[in-house]
């Protein structure tokens, strides 16, 4: 008698979704009210400079990395929970506007920069973080199929008018950025949602 070998074919299994990140080196600021004395309050008074000096110090790229990481990029997109985040170095100066950033040729694969952050001050919007994005979804192909850039600008209404310089006040002040950042990362993580389920 003959026997039949039978060969059962695997199911494919779908790669998983690729999102590369990118920090920014850019950051600016405008002029802003006086402070109290200390080293740290120092730096966050008057001068464009001392703004970004804020900024170097409390969102530089691996700074950015880290609020990235504690937001979960995945849920605040609404991605595929086995997405893979891959982060980068700061691309500002060497940004393709058509083609991918990288040698991916993952069939689902997104793009995420943060193109700049401001630490200002405005006589109309008081002290706020101001960022600027760029989402690119390239789907299956080499050719943008959904870009998006925007700005969002997150007002600090509890930052104080002066800070004095013993820890806990410039720690809290220090917070008020960070969370101000996060919360300018997630509105424009909301905006970009539905146009991501509109377009799968």
């Amino acid at each position: 008698m003959t026997s039949a070998i039978l060969f059962w074919a695997s199911p494919a299994v779908a790669e998983p979704c690729e999102m590369h990140v990118w920090p920014t080196n850019r950051l600016d600021g405008a002029t802003m009210a006086s402070w109290a004395g200390g080293v740290i309050p120092a730096l966050m008074a008057g001068k464009t400079d001392k703004q970004i000096a804020v900024l170097t110090a409390l969102l530089n790229p691996t700074q950015q990395v880290e609020r990235f990481k504690k937001l979960d990029l995945r849920a605040a997109f609404g991605l595929a929970a086995d997405t893979e985040i891959v982060y980068h170095d700061p691309i500002d100066a060497r940004w393709k506007s058509s083609t991918r950033n990288t040698e991916s040729r993952a069939a689902c694969y997104y793009e995420f920069r943060v193109d700049q952050i401001m630490f200002n001050r405005h006589p109309l919007y008081g002290k706020d973080i101001l960022a600027f994005f760029t989402f690119r979804d390239f789907a299956a192909g080499e050719s943008i199929t959904l870009k998006s850039s925007d700005r969002i600008r997150t007002k600090m209404p509890a930052f104080p008018q002066k800070i004095e310089s013993d820890p806990v006040s410039v720690a809290a002040a220090a917070g008020l950025i960070n969370e101000a950042f996060a919360t300018d990362i997630t509105i424009f993580a909301n905006r970009i949602k539905p146009r991501l389920r509109k377009a799968t």
